[in-house]
């Protein structure tokens, strides 16, 4: 292909299959060796069938906000290295965060940082922008705050929030023995409120 397009597929743990057909909503049901056996063979048969057809692997979605870190590292790390195995051309993206946790980031960085490459080829993140209106920073004055109830989110983009998450996230990717790996925005958005986007 000529084209110059590459892909991302997100491999999900999400599939009720996972915990006798009823999903929770969060990941509890992910540990253990059955579980480690049934994401294993997951892996394994994408990987295998999908040789060719992806450029990238995106490992859960936002894990942040149902696994601690030292789970997820365990399920990136496995993914990873079946993924190398079958298709060893096709990069590994993990930590994909949701918002910016620094305390989750930087706890995987911890685990990590002995050999990055055994986890994954490039780092990403997806840093939404809130605003709560609380004055606890600069960036929540309030001013970009949606007009939903009980909502935080910004509504517009602000580039040097942005340029400033990104660059704390570089810092430390040094920091841990990651300046090697990629970094990628894989997600980002600001609220679509009636009258204010449209």
């Amino acid at each position: 292909d000529n084209s110059g397009i590459s892909n991302t597929v997100i491999l999900s743990a999400a599939n009720p299959i996972y915990n006798g057909g009823k999903w929770s909503g969060a990941y509890p049901h992910l540990l253990g060796e059955s579980a480690y056996a049934a994401w294993e063979k997951y892996i394994r048969y994408v990987a295998v069938n999908c040789y060719g057809a992806v450029s990238d692997y995106e490992i859960l979605n936002e894990p942040n906000w149902s696994m601690q870190p030292e789970t997820y590292a365990d399920y990136l790390k496995r993914a990873n290295k079946i993924i190398k195995k079958y298709a060893p051309d096709v990069k590994v993206t993990g930590f994909v965060t949701g918002s910016v946790p620094w305390w989750w980031i930087e706890t995987l960085f911890n685990i990590i940082k002995d050999n990055p490459s055994e986890y994954l080829d490039v780092l990403s993140i997806h840093p939404y922008d809130f605003d709560s209106g609380d004055n606890s920073s600069v960036y929540n004055t309030g001013d970009y705050k949606t007009v939903i109830e009980n909502e935080n989110w910004s509504i517009r983009i602000r580039d040097d929030l942005y340029l400033s998450k990104t660059e704390q996230i570089r810092v430390l990717m040094q920091k841990y023995n990651c300046g090697g790996l990629g970094l990628n925005i894989s997600e980002m958005a600001i609220t679509s409120t009636t009258g204010v986007c449209s």
